[in-house]
Parts: C-alpha cells; structure tokens; sequence
C-alpha cells in the first residue's frame, strides 16, 4: 500500500524571519546541505512561538519531534513486526519464569499498533 505522507526523512531550519524573540521553524524534505530551506520546497509543517505561548526552547523542540516523524514510524513498524513475531514464542503468560512477558508484550503489540494506525488512518 504506498504511502499518503510526504516520505523521510524531514529536516527542520530556523526560518529567515527569526528574531531574539521570535522564532520559528520550517519542516519538510531536506535540500541543500541536508535541512528544509526557506521559501525553497513547500514545508509540511510550520512551528513558531508568534503567538508567544510557548518558548524558544519548546518551539525548537516541537520542530524537532515533527521532523523525526517518519522515521519514528518506520521505527515502530519495526518494533511491530518483531513484537508479532516474538508473540507466539513466548510461552504460557502465567509460567512464572515469564512474569506475565507475553501480557506486557502484547500491550506494547497494541499500543504500537494503535499509533501507527492513528498516523496512516488517513492514508490507508
């Protein structure tokens, strides 16, 4: 099934605008020397503290977070294929040499799936 997201990886770069106080962060494809450039390539995303509600330091970080997006997925599609795979050889959920790995397990198995669903929901 292809995709509906723009495909990773992301890069994020401060935007020209930014100011001592200002700050914001355009989010998209890399170009040119690996970042996201201004006025360059549509941005996926745009975070910024204009509004003054968050901080520098929070913007910054909102942007970085976005743009580690597609490979958090990819990550947990991985997670979630070896997590499937494990399953079945963990035996008896209430061996106690296990202490209940097969329940923690399948937990993970269903919090990973329904985060992955949550972000391709759209798209499948």
């Amino acid at each position: 099934m292809k995709q509906a997201h723009t495909s990773g990886p992301w890069a994020f770069n401060p935007s020209i605008d930014n100011t001592e106080s200002y700050h914001g962060y355009h989010i998209g494809p890399p170009c040119m020397k690996g970042v996201a450039m201004d006025h360059q390539i549509d941005p996926i995303a745009y975070t910024s503290n204009s509004r003054f509600t968050v901080s520098s330091e929070e913007c910054l970080a909102n942007a970085q977070l976005i743009a580690a997006a597609p490979e958090m997925l990819e990550a947990l599609k991985g997670a979630q294929s070896a997590l499937r795979k494990a399953l079945p050889l963990i035996e008896c959920p209430d061996d106690l040499t296990h202490n209940g790995t097969q329940t923690y397990c399948g937990e993970w198995l269903d919090e990973i799936t329904e985060v992955i669903s949550k972000a391709t929901e759209a798209s499948e």
